[in-house]
């Protein structure tokens, strides 16, 4: 039963009645007369509700829809980013060889081969850092061989000039080794100091006879030797 209209003139209303019903009241009046109206509206109020509640619906399924979008466009644009940061990582390791996959031609795809550019070019340096390195200390110990032998006839000729009662022509000859001697480690320390001041690959190699080097040793070295009762002997191939 749809309650009473509420009286006067150009009233409207919306009634909510227990029973889970509505109606629209309408009232007027005119030359004395009131009309009063009323009409049962629940079956619009019923629509706007399923209206309301697709709305709701459909908002979060665009909003969960808009996040899966961004999560996945988010993903797909740091991807190559993470790429780079682990190539990065792997460098700070000392992988020098490892290089970042490039799968796109935008610009992070070319962010990805400078990337790979510069780690090639950084492990090229540090090749050649390790190969000089290693030239060094090669010459190091060569250099200090060098040393070793001008240096063990010096001390021997002096000990045998302390030690022993010489003829003048044997003292003669002693002094004489340890004089050239000498002169071979000066002109080793300014070789030292020649290098040091230049490029090593400005360095020029020069040809020698190893039978040369080997008798100009054993003469500097068998006077030595003969005092304690040694003869020293070489034997090279014809052509060497």
């Amino acid at each position: 039963e749809a309650p009473e209209p509420p009286a006067g003139s150009g009233v409207t209303s919306i009634v909510h009645t227990g029973n889970g019903r509505h109606y629209l009241m309408l009232g007027a009046t005119a030359d004395g007369t009131t009309v009063q109206l009323a009409f049962d509206v629940t079956e619009t109020y019923t629509v706007r509700q399923t209206q309301q509640r697709a709305y709701h619906t459909t908002f979060l399924i665009l909003v969960a829809f808009g996040a899966a979008v961004a999560w996945v466009t988010s993903y797909l644009l740091t991807r190559p980013l993470g790429t780079l940061s682990r190539a990065s990582r792997e460098l700070a390791r000392g992988n020098l060889g490892y290089h970042a996959p490039v799968r796109s031609r935008d610009e992070v795809g070319q962010l990805a081969a400078d990337f790979n550019r510069m780690a090639g070019q950084l492990e090229r340096n540090v090749n050649r850092i390790q190969e000089t390195m290693a030239l060094q200390e090669r010459f190091m110990a060569d250099f200090s061989h060098e040393m070793k032998t001008p240096m063990t006839s010096i001390i021997g000729y002096a000990d045998l000039l302390r030690s022993q009662v010489l003829t003048p022509a044997e003292q003669m000859d002693a002094a004489n080794y340890i004089f050239s001697e000498g002169k071979r480690l000066e002109a080793l320390g300014l070789k030292l100091l020649d290098m040091l001041s230049l490029d090593q690959s400005k360095l020029q190699l020069v040809p020698a006879h190893p039978a040369d080097l080997v008798a100009g040793l054993l003469e500097h070295l068998k006077r030595l030797y003969a005092q304690k009762g040694i003869a020293l002997q070489y034997r090279t191939e014809e052509g060497a």
